[in-house]
């Protein structure tokens, strides 16, 4: 075969070739694509989608107990669900319970130092008591307003 038959024969190969590209083109990408049209309806939407994933809350909040204790037991555990009121820690309180007590003696001597009739009481005690120093007297009534 001549040089020129051969170059004819490939250039209208290369033709060929070229022009069934471009159709294959044409076909995929170049003509419209088939759209459905459908009128919106309002309604409820029934399908639901189910899957794993985090929950974040939107604001940060710092949890803390009112009063300061060593934490003694820990309830709940991260990811458990929790609902309000539930117990989440229990703390030591052998220091508040003290300090309770001690108020609470308080409270008891003061009502017995400030109960209705105290300084009557002791006025009468030191009336009717012979031989009692004035001095001491007038100390204790002194400390006992009326």
């Amino acid at each position: 075969m001549p040089q020129t038959s051969k170059r004819r024969f490939l250039l209208a190969g290369l033709l060929v070739l070229l022009a069934t590209a471009a159709a294959l083109g044409y076909w995929r990408f170049g003509r419209a694509a088939e759209v459905s049209i459908a009128t919106a309806q309002s309604g409820e939407i029934t399908a639901r989608v189910l899957g794993p994933g985090t929950v974040q809350a939107r604001t940060a909040v710092s949890v803390a107990a009112r009063v300061n204790a060593t934490v003694t037991q820990v309830l709940v555990d991260v990811g458990d669900v929790v609902t309000q009121g539930q117990l989440l820690v229990t703390l030591d309180d052998r220091e508040l319970a003290a300090r309770r007590a001690a108020a609470g003696g308080q409270q008891q001597a003061l009502a017995r130092n400030t109960a209705p009739g105290t300084t009557e009481r002791l006025s009468k005690l030191a009336k009717n008591a012979a031989g009692v120093d004035r001095a001491k007297l007038a100390e204790v009534l002194s400390r006992h307003p009326a």
